[in-house]
């Protein structure tokens, strides 16, 4: 697990704090999968996200990101899950997991864009 600290990079909003996640990366597919790095009560597994050509974010029709919740915090099972319920085929293998520490008021599509930057 490579760790990857994005807080020089990115603008702090006020009142932000410091945030960890797990970020798994497959280079060779367009998907990025987010879990969360601690434990809490509301944990609600493992969600991906789709990487357009252009390198942003697939949206839905109002404008919101387009998750794809595993609804398992394990990773296996949460692909497995979104093979089943959404009909499409993400790979198993070749996955690279990143711990990212960032600011928890952080939007994703600035996050994505500056993780795939450093990596």
């Amino acid at each position: 697990m490579k760790k990857i600290d994005l807080r020089e990079t990115l603008n702090r909003k006020k009142y932000s704090t410091k945030a960890t996640e797990y970020i798994w990366f497959n280079p060779k597919i367009s998907y990025i999968g987010f879990g969360s790095a601690t434990r809490n009560k509301y944990n609600t597994g493992i969600g991906f996200l789709r990487i357009t050509k252009k390198g942003d974010i697939r949206k839905t029709r109002n404008g919101q990101n387009r998750w794809y919740f595993g609804c398992n915090n394990s990773f296996t099972k949460a692909i497995s899950f979104i093979n089943q319920y959404y009909g499409f085929k993400l790979p198993r293998k070749n996955w690279t997991k990143y711990k990212v520490t960032f600011f928890n008021r952080t939007e994703s599509d600035e996050l994505v864009k500056t993780l795939l930057n450093k990596v």
